[in-house]
């Protein structure tokens, strides 16, 4: 969740208090409302939504979003990036990918995405400036179109995999994505079997900022 500084502003303030608010209250209502009030709703294949963007984009390639296999999800990523990605002032860009993101966690065969999914977390930039209303609070988060991508990997398994992750942004010093990474195993529940990975990493880490990232994040576990 983005931090707020003592002097923000006093809108900033009141959006925050309203999306908290929000949050609250639409884990208590039953799905069928929860779909109306946020778009994606319910992501598994078999409940994918025909109107939503992303349902859109699948019936127009003439395809059963029911059985959506691996090659088509990597065709969608790699041929609709104007649809999926973008900044946190457009909402409709991140739903769609947050829709297929959890498509994609589901898949059986999610691991022979990890070299796509892999590239698009190197790719994509780290959402900045402040959030301005609710969407924008909510995709700040999540962490924008790069943290949807590391909800993906980081449930993909194979220690190699997740070793190659942890070399890459150690050896960038990339303080930013390894904090949207390390948020998100927390966020996925995956942090026990990260931990022996963390533990390591801080060790192997060079930067001081990197080390602290590592410290923090192992003694939240």
């Amino acid at each position: 969740m983005p931090q707020l500084k003592p002097n923000e502003s006093m809108k900033t303030r009141s959006l925050f208090q309203i999306y908290i608010f929000f949050t609250t209250v639409i884990s208590t209502v039953p799905p069928v409302l929860a779909d109306e009030r946020i778009p994606g709703g319910n992501t598994k294949l078999e409940n994918l939504n025909a109107n939503t963007k992303l349902g859109k984009l699948i019936s127009g390639r003439g395809e059963n979003a029911a059985a959506l296999t691996v090659e088509s999800i990597e065709e969608i990523l790699n041929e609709n990036s104007e649809d999926l990605f973008g900044g946190m002032n457009e909402p409709d860009k991140f739903f769609a990918l947050k829709e297929l993101s959890e498509v994609i966690k589901d898949h059986p065969q999610k691991k022979e995405l990890g070299a796509t999914l892999f590239e698009l977390f190197k790719q994509l930039p780290v959402i900045e400036g402040e959030p301005k209303n609710w969407n924008e609070i909510l995709i700040a988060n999540e962490g924008g179109s790069v943290g949807l991508i590391t909800d993906c990997l980081v449930v993909i398994p194979g220690n190699d995999f997740r070793l190659e992750i942890f070399d890459y942004l150690i050896r960038a010093d990339d303080t930013k994505k390894m904090n949207i990474l390390l948020e998100r195993i927390g966020t996925n529940g995956k942090r026990a079997d990260f931990r022996g990975l963390i533990e390591n990493k801080e060790k192997e880490a060079n930067s001081i900022g990197m080390k602290e990232l590592l410290r923090k994040a192992l003694s939240n576990n």
